[in-house]
């Protein structure tokens, strides 16, 4: 996310610093934009939907953390 969110101030601070529009410039600007905001919202979806997939395991690790476990011989 924070990689995304630092591409997009990238491309503004682009824009606003150099306005004369030359070609390399808004190259720059075209790549950095969508750039950012697809890593801004992949790493979004990462943590949302990871958090859940990794949910069920953590909740199976707390109850088994609690159980008491007794060795008998046979």
């Amino acid at each position: 996310i924070l990689f995304g969110v630092l591409l997009m101030f990238l491309a503004t601070f682009i824009l606003f610093r150099y306005e004369d529009k030359s070609l390399l410039i808004n190259f720059l600007v075209i790549l950095l934009e969508p750039g950012g905001w697809f890593l801004f919202w992949e790493g979004l979806g990462l943590i949302v939907f990871k958090t859940k997939e990794r949910f069920p395991d953590l909740e199976f690790y707390e109850k088994m953390s609690k159980v008491e476990i007794l060795f008998l011989s046979y």
